[in-house]
């Protein structure tokens, strides 16, 4: 289950939980260092795009991701 503002509740696979576990976590680490001031990395770069991508803010493109 996958919970948003303690009132939003979504039931998820097991896998999806994984997943946006771990794009919480890399966004939160990119959001840290450019709110710091430092400059982001190209990883940080592609972890923040992938989230704009799963928030709806921003088009895929299909070449765009090769982890």
């Amino acid at each position: 289950m996958v919970q948003i503002d303690r009132k939003v509740r979504f039931h998820v696979s097991p896998k999806t939980a994984v997943a946006i576990k771990i794009l919480r976590e890399r966004l939160v680490d990119t959001l840290s260092s450019s709110y710091s001031d430092k400059p982001i990395s190209a990883t940080q770069e592609k972890w923040e795009q992938l989230a704009l991508i799963a928030l709806g803010r921003l088009k895929p493109a299909a070449e765009q991701f090769s982890f």
